[in-house]
């Protein structure tokens, strides 16, 4: 709550005495990051998942996902059909 909204979303990066002055210690009263340098993974794992996409692309073999449907808002006419074709089948 007291933390300045410079560091809300990096509280790791603020200096010892905006810490000790929130009364939130990164560490102790807050867990350190879990990763030392965000921007190099998220860099390294967009790569990755270009990789991969490029790969399922180029090869061909790739399976096409199934497309997700709605259901129809419960109370109206189209759900009423839904659920008559579901007891008849």
């Amino acid at each position: 709550k007291k933390f300045p909204s410079k560091y809300i979303y990096e509280p790791w990066k603020a200096p010892k005495h905006v810490q000790e002055k929130a009364g939130c210690i990164i560490g102790k009263d807050y867990p350190k990051p879990i990763i030392d340098d965000h921007t190099a993974t998220s860099k390294e794992n967009m790569r990755k998942i270009g990789d991969a996409y490029k790969a399922n692309k180029s090869d061909g073999t790739a399976k096409p996902q199934p497309e997700k449907t709605k259901r129809p808002a419960e109370g109206t006419p189209a759900a009423e059909r839904a659920q008559k074709a579901v007891k008849a089948s």
